[in-house]
């Protein structure tokens, strides 16, 4: 059986995690796992080890690790289907056949509280932090809000200090209208915007647009960009 059979015909429970979880673990293959809760994601291949995932990532990111945190990544580009792993721990260096990964760091994740689930989501997301001119400007707000992150169909936003959240109700359109801001001189305008969650400082939006418009073969072509650039500058193992 491949790995796209057993993800396909696996379910939810931790066997059936640990199952695909030894499948990578035997081949090898780098995953693409995104630190919940942040725009930061990385690439590792997966080990399965005394009872542990063993994930290595890189050094810089070892602010966005959290212990108790979760990760999460899908095994394979073809499935929806995503793995979600706790945090136990974090440690310099690689252990074993990841020794190797010079200045990375590695991950232990728990096996008992693994899930294996289809995936929410409909589409990559990007982290747009370093684009400080990407801006979202919704109807009935004071001031554009900085794009933390971006897919297809969501984002999310950076709220100022001074903002507490009020205008954004989760499930509740936060503008009937709004504009993308991609630099000074480009704009996706947005026909709606709702409130997906709401967190201290950040807020997640699902949006539509016009989908036989410019604005979205606009979009398209940005998100083909930073899918491309990421493939540059995110370390592999």
């Amino acid at each position: 059986m491949g790995l796209i059979d057993l993800i396909k015909g696996a379910g939810r429970k931790s066997g059936d995690a640990l199952t695909v979880i030894s499948q990578l673990s035997r081949s090898k293959t780098p995953v693409k796992v995104e630190i919940e809760r942040t725009s930061a994601h990385f690439y590792s291949r997966v080990l399965l080890r005394s009872g542990a995932v063993v994930l290595t990532y890189p050094q810089k990111l070892e602010a966005y690790i959290k212990i108790n945190g979760w990760v999460r990544f899908c095994p394979s580009e073809e499935t929806r289907h995503e793995l979600r792993l706790q945090i136990s721990s974090a440690r310099y260096g690689g252990s074993g056949p990841m020794s190797a990964d010079v200045g990375r760091m590695s991950l232990l994740c728990k096996i008992p509280n693994a899930s294996y689930e289809l995936s929410k989501r409909n589409a990559e997301r990007f982290n747009t932090r370093q684009f400080k001119d990407l801006l979202l400007e919704l109807r009935g707000h004071p001031s554009p809000y900085p794009i933390l992150n971006l897919s297809s169909g969501g984002l999310r936003i950076r709220l100022p200090e001074e903002d507490s959240g009020e205008l954004f109700v989760a499930g509740a359109n936060a503008a009937e209208w709004g504009i993308i801001h991609l630099g000074k001189k480009s704009r996706i305008e947005l026909v709606q915007a709702v409130t997906r969650h709401v967190e201290k400082s950040m807020v997640g939006l699902e949006f539509q647009i016009d989908p036989d418009g410019q604005e979205r073969k606009m979009l398209e072509v940005f998100l083909d960009t930073l899918r491309a650039e990421e493939h540059k500058t995110t370390e592999s193992p």
